[in-house]
């Protein structure tokens, strides 16, 4: 009996011994997979870390381009337009590398850079027909961003993560004065596409009205105009297509509170356009609409500014005596594009229409002076940049 007892205590004591084992073994590896899972829950969030941190930068050097493309006094405008395919300019980022400090964990730094690349650029429109401007084209651009972030061991470091991303935009480069093989083809104070007769003459006199056109050095008059004439039928460089007034509105186009237009490339609206009030035109650019009303004056903001209004079904119709600085077009394949003027008209710029009825205009003294700015396209490209992206690359090293 004794031995029994004796043989049932070391039973229970190798037990104990097995059990102690097996807790210290769980403990052991419990407190293992702590670390491993610890750690993976690092590497976990550094690499979601190290994305945002990258696409911030990508996010923050397109709002830059963006932004810069449409002010001539950019180094990046100048950089699109005079560029080849495969040049390439960096573009820092601030404020990426400054906010990029509070989502670092202890221990780790980032490094992050960008560029943008002249993917590729063409000077013919899809259907292979010319683009006549100086620089006019549209291609592709790249905006590449790279960021590393750093492990710091002591005095060490070496790199944990790496973020690589390449998008792609469509761009555009696209001339305010409409081109044709022979040059500019506004270079007129007056252009009457058909029923002109008031001859080849400054003054044109009507039975209650007469127009005063301001040339230099140059004739009031193309002698002839074909019937194939047409503006702005690159539809490839059209920035925005079929507009609503409220899109117009909407992306602050025309604003109405800062009573600006606000002008970068050709956009084309369907609906009619009221312009109310007096309004300064910044930037350069187009508005291609169904017809206008122009109910106050048109002012540049500065010496760069150009504008053009392009009536292509309707007519417009000017009621105010304040100086339209503007390029007032009303034409299309009906010729009966027109003008109204209700007041004195008086326009830095120039007006082309289908007809000229002067029997619906005010009995006043209507002045057209050539605003020399529309003789070429030297000074009148735009670069416009798309907001949709075409293409994304990811390259990511651990």
């Amino acid at each position: 009996m004794k031995q029994n007892k004796n043989l049932k205590k070391g039973s229970a004591l190798l037990i104990a011994m097995l059990v102690a084992v097996s807790v210290g073994t769980m403990a052991v590896s419990y407190f293992r997979y702590s670390r491993i899972t610890a750690k993976n829950q690092i590497r976990t969030i550094n690499k979601d870390v190290i994305r945002e941190i990258s696409q911030m930068a990508t996010d923050e050097i397109f709002a830059r381009t963006f932004k810069d493309a449409g002010d001539i006094k950019t180094k990046i405008f100048w950089f699109l337009k005079g560029s080849a395919p495969g040049s390439t300019y960096r573009v820092d980022t601030p404020f990426t590398k400054e906010n990029s400090k509070n989502f670092l964990s202890e221990g780790y730094s980032c490094e992050v850079g960008g560029r943008i690349r002249i993917v590729k650029f063409r000077k013919t429109a899809p259907n292979n027909s010319k683009y006549y401007g100086s620089y006019e084209g549209h291609g592709i651009i790249a905006i590449e961003t790279k960021a590393l972030l750093y492990r710091h061991t002591g005095e060490k470091r070496s790199v944990a993560f790496s973020h690589e991303i390449e998008t792609h935009f469509d761009y555009f480069l696209v001339s305010t004065v409409c081109m044709s093989e022979n040059g500019s083809m506004m270079i007129n104070p007056l252009v009457v596409r058909k029923d002109r007769e008031a001859g080849n003459t400054n003054v044109i006199k009507g039975d209650n009205a007469a127009v005063l056109t301001l040339h230099n050095t140059m004739n009031s008059f193309q002698p002839v105009i074909p019937d194939s004439f047409v503006l702005y039928d690159k539809y490839s460089l059209w920035s925005k297509r079929n507009l609503s007034i409220d899109d117009l509105y909407r992306y602050e186009i025309i604003d109405q509170k800062t009573k600006t237009l606000n002008l970068n490339g050709i956009v084309h609206c369907k609906d009619s356009v009221t312009i109310e009030g007096d309004y300064k035109v910044v930037g350069q650019g187009v508005i291609i609409a169904d017809s206008f009303n122009i109910n106050g004056g048109i002012e540049k903001s500065d010496n760069t500014s150009l504008c053009v209004l392009y009536a292509n079904k309707g007519k417009i119709v000017t009621n105010t005596e304040n100086v339209i600085n503007a390029a007032l077009i009303a034409s299309n394949r009906n010729f009966t594009g027109t003008l109204e003027a209700l007041k004195a008209l008086k326009i830095n710029g120039l007006l082309l229409v289908d007809t000229l009825d002067l029997n619906a205009w005010a009995e006043k003294e209507h002045q057209i002076h050539y605003d020399t700015d529309f003789k070429d396209d030297g000074k009148a490209n735009r670069a416009v940049i798309s907001k949709w992206v075409t293409y994304r690359r990811t390259n990511e090293k651990i």
